[in-house]
């Protein structure tokens, strides 16, 4: 998740710029969409849906959430259309991050700081691995690291879905 986070936005501002000739102001009121996205969903929404449906659940949605998010990135073409393409993104971090805490810890009552500490590690490794893959990618093709990152969360998500719900 961090790594697509990530992708996103290490790639954006170029893609934006190559693609429809944003400025910077649009792109910064897109980077406020998804802030703003991430920050509602997660202070008010997240707590509520975890409570109701429980993690388990919410994490294939928001996987599936963010590779819809990525993968329309590729193809739309109005500010309004990246809005809600970075708002769905948004909303799909804003499901996992917490989810994934959560459940990491209730794993066991013994060692959560340990278990805590490792997901901060990882989510540090994806950060800095998006950046770097996607940066990558990025040069291959505009589009890839939008391809390839929502494929993987994709996939994500059809796990989460088999091994949590099934």
């Amino acid at each position: 998740m961090q790594g697509s986070l990530s992708v996103f936005e290490s790639t954006f501002a170029l893609h934006a710029q190559e693609t429809m000739k944003y400025s910077v102001s649009e792109m910064g009121y897109i980077f406020m969409v998804c802030g703003l996205g991430m920050s509602i969903s997660q202070i008010g929404l997240t707590g509520f849906l975890i409570d109701r449906w429980g993690e388990k659940r919410l994490l294939p949605l928001g996987y599936l959430l963010l590779a819809v998010g990525l993968s329309l990135l590729m193809i739309v073409n109005t500010f309004t259309q990246i809005a809600i393409s970075v708002g769905v993104l948004a909303f799909g971090v804003a499901l996992i991050t917490p989810s994934l805490a959560s459940l990491i810890s209730k794993v066991s009552e013994n060692g959560i700081g340990e278990k805590m500490g490792v997901l901060a590690s990882v989510s540090s490794l994806g950060l800095a691995m998006g950046s770097f893959l996607g940066a990558g990618l990025y040069s291959i093709n505009i589009h890839l690291p939008y391809f390839s990152f929502s494929m993987i969360a994709l996939v994500t998500a059809f796990y989460s879905i088999r091994k949590y719900i099934t």
